[in-house]
């Protein structure tokens, strides 16, 4: 019978500085930047890297029975399904990268791109979006960013593991790093990042998604998951954010025995 793994085996018991200098964040909806790494983002702003934001959608479906769902934006290239409320929302988005930026060399907010493709259909968008990226990441075929920040293959919503197949399909093109985060289900990690300084202000960029807020108490939650991702760290840290940093494309059999524990931290990377 093979040995189970221990505990350090399967978490790390350290913290390390969120990986990348020029950093390319996809977010499949507005507020998955916030909630999932939104204490990340500050500390590499903090320490003058390079942040860009893109979004795939403006979380157009979030709320039908919202009246802005309905009053559609014609002229726009995105389609009929682009409303106003999806506009509101990426409003709220200003708001919110504003707080995470503020005082930093990128206030007062980070570059960013509203990609627009219908919510919760990004899995039927999948090649065009590829396409757009590319040109986002390497224009003229030049590399413009070292790591990737997507949600993690095994998120809740259809979108976010649409996002997580389009950005490993990204690092295969152009070698770059790619860090999975977490936002509605934990993944198991191979880096920590503290954020025990800046979670105070993650919470007040969380509270600019009202909209969101109303329907689900995402701070609460989201504090919790980072209160919990501290266990490992020691007395001194009490908030962190869980990432899964992968230097090089990792395949599916590689991807199945991680996530069911069949290997160590020491698999290839």
């Amino acid at each position: 019978m093979k040995q189970l793994l221990n505990e350090p085996d399967i978490l790390p018991f350290h913290h390390t500085p969120p990986p990348g200098t020029n950093v390319l964040v996809l977010a499949p909806h507005p507020d998955d930047e916030t909630l999932g790494i939104g204490g990340t983002l500050r500390a590499l702003m903090e320490t003058g890297r390079r942040v860009s934001v893109a979004f795939v959608t403006s979380g157009d479906k979030a709320d039908p029975g919202n009246p802005l769902s309905a009053q559609v934006v014609y002229n726009n290239h995105a389609g009929p399904h682009f409303s106003q409320y999806a506009l509101f929302r990426e409003a709220e988005t200003q708001k919110a990268l504003a707080i995470l930026s503020s005082g930093t060399h990128l206030q007062p907010t980070v570059p960013h791109l509203f990609l627009r493709y219908p919510d919760r259909e990004v899995s039927n968008c999948l090649d065009d979006c590829l396409k757009r990226l590319k040109d986002v990441v390497a224009p003229n075929g030049k590399v413009l960013f070292d790591t990737l920040y997507s949600p993690s293959p095994i998120e809740l919503h259809p979108d976010h593991r649409a996002t997580a197949a389009i950005t490993l399909e990204l690092q295969r093109l152009f070698g770059i790093t790619v860090a999975f985060y977490e936002v509605t289900v934990p993944l198991r990690p191979n880096a920590l990042i503290d954020i025990t300084r800046v979670i105070g202000i993650k919470q007040t960029a969380i509270s600019a998604y009202e909209s969101q807020l109303k329907m689900t108490d995402y701070c609460e939650f989201i504090t919790s998951l980072n209160r919990m991702r501290a266990l490992t760290l020691g007395r001194d840290v009490t908030h962190a954010e869980a990432l899964l940093v992968l230097g090089t494309p990792w395949h599916e059999p590689t991807m199945n025995e991680w996530f069911s524990y069949r290997c160590g931290l020491d698999v290839a990377l």
